[in-house]
């Protein structure tokens, strides 16, 4: 097989627990990007960070973790890719008291855009922060509204958070978004 060529990986985002419409959704996003030869990023854990890994393993692909912690065996069995971050999460706190997300930061940075299946505050979190780097937003199953909307231009709100209403129509929006890879 030949190596992925894309420069950036396709960023799933949503909830460390999922419904299993949520999750069927998540593998098969991530199947089809897989399929056309682009890495998904995620946060490597449970729900749909395991769904997305799962899809990209099963289609052959490559499914990177930024993980919270420092503890590799924390990683779902499919990710291809751990990184051990040590940046926590929403339930470690920062010297001030707010939830440290800097782990979302990475994510929606590095993403070369974000699609979101459900989640909750987290996931809100990862959205606003994609918006706010100008990336392109996919949203699926009832996935949360961006937090601090009203720090979000108006404009990146209405062109770049795109509801989506099924995986197959989410991978080709994406492959029309930043191009496809698929080998014949």
């Amino acid at each position: 097989m030949k190596p992925f060529v894309h420069p950036q990986p396709v960023g799933i985002i949503g909830g460390g627990t999922c419904s299993p419409s949520q999750y069927d959704t998540a593998y098969k996003v991530a199947f089809g990007l897989a399929e056309n030869r682009l890495a998904v990023l995620c946060g490597g854990r449970g729900g749909v960070m395991e769904a997305a890994c799962k899809g990209a393993f099963d289609a052959g692909g490559s499914a990177i973790a930024l993980l919270p912690g420092v503890d590799l065996a924390s990683a779902n069995p499919f990710v291809t890719l751990a990184l051990p971050t040590g940046l926590g999460n929403r339930d470690q706190a920062i010297a001030d008291g707010r939830p440290d997300f800097s782990r979302n930061r990475i994510i929606a940075m590095a993403a070369s855009c974000l699609v979101a299946i459900g989640g909750a505050s987290g996931t809100a979190n990862e959205i606003k922060l994609g918006l706010l780097f100008g990336k392109t937003v996919y949203c699926l199953e009832n996935a949360p509204p961006p937090e601090d909307a009203d720090q979000i231009d108006p404009r990146r709100l209405e062109n770049n958070l795109i509801p989506m209403n099924g995986s197959d129509e989410t991978v080709e929006a994406v492959l029309e978004l930043v191009g496809t890879f698929k080998v014949d």
